[in-house]
């Protein structure tokens, strides 16, 4: 399906010391439910304040963004959000309380006993049924982003934006979330869409298959990833034009 996030003329600015500093300026951009998309671009390009605005969490100076035709003006259940930070969670919940907590609130689910399957079901896809009643304090960090992931993926939002979720972790935790979401991701069966911000050049090309190179100076661009490789796997050096992308890559991120 065409067109299921549609991103039109999306400004955001600031004013700081009486001066007006743009973040970002008319972004238009259209991605196709189920899609990858692995946001890449210097530090201060605005990759962050772009996607708290796909999401709602900011209002942008002017434009809009409209997911599955509703215009998004404020955080909502089909749209779900997961930090760089470890300390996402509430510190005096435990991880099924963490999960459990946005379904209550938005009544996701037709009962008590529903929403305690849904979490069940989460928990033990990323591997964590056994430290469902532990609080954030005694978990590692992946094992906290795995919480956040869980939680995300309990409220069955349509979109899920990933703000550098990986990016604190050592380099194996790193390696072993990327596989959990693109798995996830590659079991939904195209219904969920995913916006992922990352650094990591290696990162993206092993996960998306698009990328939207943000620049300070210039419109964004978007790409394919023409990586060649099973769908749903992780790609890397070794795959067939994985260098070729990462100098594409690299090269619109230095201008």
């Amino acid at each position: 399906m065409n067109g299921f996030v549609e991103i039109k003329n999306l400004s955001k600015s600031f004013v700081v010391d009486h001066n007006k500093l743009d973040v970002f300026k008319n972004i238009n951009l259209t991605i196709n439910e189920g899609e990858f998309l692995v946001i890449l671009g210097a530090s201060g390009c605005g990759k962050s304040t772009f996607i708290r605005c796909v999401g709602g969490f900011e209002q942008p100076t002017s434009g809009e963004v409209i997911i599955n035709n509703n215009t998004i003006t404020s955080p909502t259940p089909s749209v779900s959000m997961v930090f760089q930070s470890f300390e996402q969670l509430f510190p005096w919940k435990t991880v099924y309380e963490n999960i459990i907590y946005p379904l209550d609130i938005n009544n996701i689910g037709n009962s008590l006993q529903e929403r305690k399957e849904i979490v069940d079901h989460y928990i033990d896809m990323v591997g964590l049924s056994a430290f469902k009643d532990y609080f954030p304090h005694h978990l590692s960090g992946g094992m906290k982003q795995r919480v956040a992931i869980a939680r995300s993926l309990a409220q069955q939002p349509s979109v899920i934006l990933m703000d550098e979720p990986f990016a604190s972790l050592d380099a194996d935790t790193r390696v072993s979330l990327r596989k959990e979401v693109l798995d996830i991701w590659y079991k939904a069966n195209s219904k969920i869409t995913i916006l992922f911000i990352t650094h990591s050049i290696i990162e993206a090309i092993s996960i998306a298959n698009k990328f939207l190179v943000m620049r300070k100076a210039d419109s964004p661009i978007l790409l394919e990833n023409t990586v060649q490789g099973d769908a749903g796997k992780l790609k890397s050096p070794e795959y067939e034009g994985f260098n070729d992308c990462w100098s594409t890559l690299n090269n619109l991120i230095r201008k």
